[in-house]
């Protein structure tokens, strides 16, 4: 399939993704936004909205505010030189979404979320670099994006700011995005946003987990495992001469120990990972109801947040579903496509799969999790 009719999705992932940056002139028509400014704030002050305020005194002089947030946060604000950042925004404004889809041919697991940016003139977030993949997208007004494409910038950081900012900034590349532009940005490229008048711009994220997170997150979740609650035995011990030294069958021993307890979890591993994948934060915690049962004739949307996902191996079908696991029948494998792939399941949009009782009973597995709701 093209990429907002310019290059192959494939083209874009071979040619661009994780390698330089790519502009996608007009990708958008006509774009209709459900807020303004004052909704924004309003949105700030009345709900739980991951929220942020970034005010920049001079160059290496920044405030950062963070919501919950009063009415005079925001009309003591001065005329330029500020930016306001509100995360999960999708969350908020359902239709938003749609500037989601053209994406998807990039896996769901890897999306953090959509954010929206609103500066008036001069306001900027600053010169810096992110760990994330990233399409932004104006909206509305413009943006001047500096970027640096080389390796060898200086890489020195701006001293006791709240901002991990780049102390010096001399770009070789910019871009001035009006509304419906989109600029692709990959991980660790330097980049310089800058408002040119009063302007709001979208930003698709998609993030890069970490293998020391990772592995930290899932030696974690033995904690409760009575597998690593044991104790060293060494029943068969002989006379040591100097009691300061490890000898080399100790270390031997304790390494084929603490390896033999790591290999036995490996087993579970696929199953963990998935699990960790699909896991979400949430703004509201999913309303269980153990009396709710599929309706055929009912229309359902799934949970503000949620992440479905599934994973095939061989003759192994798993869906994932905010942290938990179902294993599946392989003929189950286009009801767990539709699942993950939309947001909404309208009766008739289901009809294909209620003939399955297999897909029957996981749905009403999701429907008393509360991960899907009558709409």
């Amino acid at each position: 399939m093209l990429f907002f009719n310019k290059i192959s999705q494939q083209s874009f992932l071979d040619q661009y993704w994780q390698k330089k940056s790519y502009l996608i002139p007009q990708a958008f028509k006509n774009i209709d936004l459900p807020f303004d400014a004052g909704d924004l704030a309003g949105l700030a002050m009345d709900t739980d909205a991951p929220t942020r305020l970034m005010i920049e005194h001079d160059k290496e002089d920044w405030e950062i505010k963070t919501a919950p947030f009063e009415e005079s946060d925001f009309t003591s604000l001065p005329d330029t030189h500020w930016t306001l950042l509100v995360n999960d925004i999708e969350r908020y404004f359902p239709s938003l979404k749609k500037f989601i889809k053209p994406f998807q041919f990039i896996p769901h697991w890897r999306m953090d979320d959509l954010m929206i940016s609103y500066a008036p003139d001069k306001g900027s977030v600053g010169p810096h670099l992110d760990q994330y993949d990233v399409f932004l997208i104006q909206v509305s007004g413009k943006r001047r994006w500096k970027l640096i494409t080389h390796d060898d910038y200086p890489k020195a950081m701006v001293k006791d700011c709240p901002l991990a900012l780049l102390q010096e900034f001399k770009a070789d590349q910019e871009y001035l995005l009006e509304a419906g532009d989109i600029l692709y940005l990959p991980p660790n490229l330097p980049h310089y946003g800058i408002a040119e008048g009063e302007c709001m711009t979208l930003s698709v994220g998609f993030r890069s987990p970490c293998i020391q997170d990772l592995m930290q997150d899932w030696l974690t979740s033995f904690e409760d495992n009575p597998d690593f609650k044991k104790r060293y035995a060494d029943n068969r011990r002989l006379a040591q001469t100097h009691t300061g030294e490890i000898s080399q069958p100790d270390m031997q021993n304790l390494l084929n120990w603490m390896e033999q307890a790591i290999e036995q979890q490996k087993a579970g591993l696929t199953l963990w990972l998935g699990q960790h994948l699909s896991q979400a934060c949430l703004d509201q915690e999913p309303e269980i109801n153990p009396n709710l049962n599929f309706n055929p004739d009912t229309h359902y949307q799934r949970l503000a947040g949620i992440r479905f996902n599934y994973y095939q191996a061989e003759q192994q079908l798993y869906f994932f579903a905010q942290g938990e696991h179902f294993k599946c029948d392989l003929n189950l494998l286009k009801a767990l496509q539709f699942l993950s792939q939309q947001q909404q399941y309208s009766c008739n949009e289901l009809q294909p799969f209620i003939q399955q009782s297999d897909f029957i009973i996981l749905f009403n597995q999701l429907l008393k999790a509360g991960f899907i709701y009558e709409n």
